[in-house]
């Protein structure tokens, strides 16, 4: 196959381990990359930033690729670069202009979570991918986590019936000045909405939440939801920014499935304990770990994947960006109901 070219923009802390990840994917080529920020330009794949949730004193092995041309307007590199696919690794507020400037010249892109903060911007631009022939790949990295891959194949294979489903997502409450940019449904709890969406294989017909806000300042750091499907079936989502900075994972979740006669758990429990005189570290081993200097994980699946589908030129059967359109969906119906205290319908998309 073809190496695909890749243009990356955004070169902060998950820009970083994209740009790490990129040197793992042996289809890709990544040629060029961009940020309003020419500091992080600089900076980018010469030294490992502080992982946002644990302390982590690996670094890259330098076997990156540190002086591709680099830009800080994105008009400007796409005029001077052909490339297949452009990885949007920008604030989420950005997502939605970024995304559309790309496919409108006909590229594919492949967009961080959450795909975008509206409904309407997410209907938008699968019309727009569609119409110009592009596909849309949104980064849910769960879907390529071993464990809930393992899950969600497990639950298809028993052919049992969904009774119940519970998630949980919570953080140290210093991350919260980063993450509490946007509403908690649409920064922790979308990994929580897109699993539900995923494991039921359905539409989610309506949705009722709560939320608080105990931090100065604080829109919301605490927020409750439950979702409901035709016939019964419900999730509850959980997600608190209060862990405390003594935690040495950083943060935790559980996923638990209920069908019948049968039940499926997961729980992010370190499995590496490092002791140490500056106490109890736990580096993250799963979705984007550092081993032998090089990136590793869930992330470099999930971006192997979607190159592998770029190149064939289809959608991916692993996140269909139906979902990911749906997952928005539920998301501001959440985001209604927290407002108004009352259940709110899902909005269904003029095409699916």
């Amino acid at each position: 196959m073809r190496r695909i070219r890749v243009g990356q923009v955004g070169a902060g802390w998950f820009g970083g381990i994209h740009f790490e990840a990129w040197a793992r994917v042996p289809q890709a080529e990544l040629v060029c990359i961009c940020d309003q920020d020419a500091g992080a330009l600089a900076s980018i794949g010469r030294a490992k930033p502080q992982d946002a949730f644990h302390r982590d004193a690996a670094t890259p092995s330098g076997s990156h690729r540190v002086d591709l041309p680099a830009y800080t307007s994105l008009t400007e590199m796409l005029d001077a670069h052909p490339l297949d696919v452009l990885d949007i690794v920008v604030t989420e507020p950005a997502h939605h202009v970024v995304a559309k400037q790309a496919i409108e010249r006909g590229l594919d892109v492949i967009i961080e979570k959450p795909f975008v903060l509206e409904e309407a911007d997410a209907r938008e631009l699968a019309a727009l991918a569609a119409d110009r022939g592009c596909n849309i790949y949104v980064g849910h990295v769960l879907r390529f986590d071993a464990r809930h891959r393992t899950l969600h194949d497990r639950l298809r294979g028993s052919g049992k019936p969904l009774l119940h489903m519970s998630f949980q997502r919570h953080f140290q409450r210093s991350a919260h000045a980063v993450y509490g940019r946007i509403s908690p449904f649409l920064a922790a709890l979308i990994h929580d909405i897109d699993l539900a969406i995923w494991l039921s294989g359905r539409r989610v017909e309506r949705a009722l939440a709560v939320t608080h806000g105990w931090l100065p300042g604080s829109g919301a750091d605490v927020a409750v939801g439950i979702l409901e499907w035709e016939g019964g079936l419900r999730a509850v989502l959980q997600n608190t920014w209060h862990l405390p900075s003594s935690c040495p994972f950083g943060f935790e979740l559980e996923a638990r499935v209920i069908a019948e006669d049968l039940t499926l758990t997961i729980r992010n429990e370190p499995d590496l304990h490092v002791w140490d005189g500056e106490g109890v570290t736990s580096p993250e081993l799963f979705f984007w770990p550092l081993v032998g200097g090089a990136r590793q994980g869930a992330v470099v699946a999930e971006l192997s994947h979607f190159i592998e589908c770029c190149g064939a030129r289809v959608p991916s059967p692993v996140a269909p960006v139906q979902e990911m359109v749906h997952g928005i969906e539920v998301a501001s119906a959440l985001i209604r109901s927290s407002r108004t205290g009352a259940w709110e319908p899902v909005s269904r998309s003029v095409a699916r």
